[in-house]
C-alpha cells in the first residue's frame, strides 16, 4: 500500500486523496486520478530507480562525515588533497554509474532490502 501512495504522490504531487486499503478515495476535481496502469508504472519506475537513490543516500552521508576533515584541514594549513580526491570520488558516483564505467548497485530482497555495491571509493586515512 505504501509503494501505491508513493506512487500516487509522485504522480499527481499537489492532489489530495486518502488510501484504504486497495481503495484510493480521490478528493481532487482539478486533477484526474491515474489509472491502475500509470500507478503500477510508476510503483515499478520507482524500485528499479530504489538502489540509486539509496547509493546517493549513503554517499551524502559519506560526504557530511568528512565535511569536518576538510574544515580542520584548511584551517591548520594541512594537506588535503587526499581528502579532496575521496569526495570529489564520492561526488563521480552517480555519473560513472549512469555512464557504464563502473556496475550499478544492486537491492537484497530478503526481509530487509540491502543496498549490494562494492565501488565505493577508499576513504584515506591519517
Amino acid at each position: 500500500m505504501t509503494d501505491r501512495i508513493v506512487a500516487l504522490r509522485k504522480l499527481r504531487p499537489n492532489s489530495l486523496f486518502t488510501v484504504s486499503g486497495e481503495n484510493i478515495v480521490w478528493n481532487d476535481p482539478d486533477n484526474a486520478m491515474p489509472s491502475e496502469k500509470e500507478i503500477r508504472d510508476k510503483i515499478q519506475e520507482l524500485v528499479l530507480k530504489e538502489p540509486m537513490r539509496l547509493l546517493r543516500i549513503e554517499r551524502n552521508n559519506l560526504l557530511t562525515q568528512t565535511d569536518w576533515r576538510i574544515i580542520r584541514g584548511l584551517e591548520k594549513g594541512l594537506d588535503i588533497t587526499d581528502w579532496k580526491i575521496y569526495r570529489e570520488d564520492l561526488r563521480d558516483l552517480p555519473s560513472k554509474i549512469e555512464s557504464g564505467l563502473i556496475p550499478a548497485p544492486t537491492m537484497d530482497e530478503g526481509e530487509s532490502l540491502t543496498l549490494n555495491f562494492d565501488h565505493w571509493p577508499i576513504s584515506p586515512e591519517y
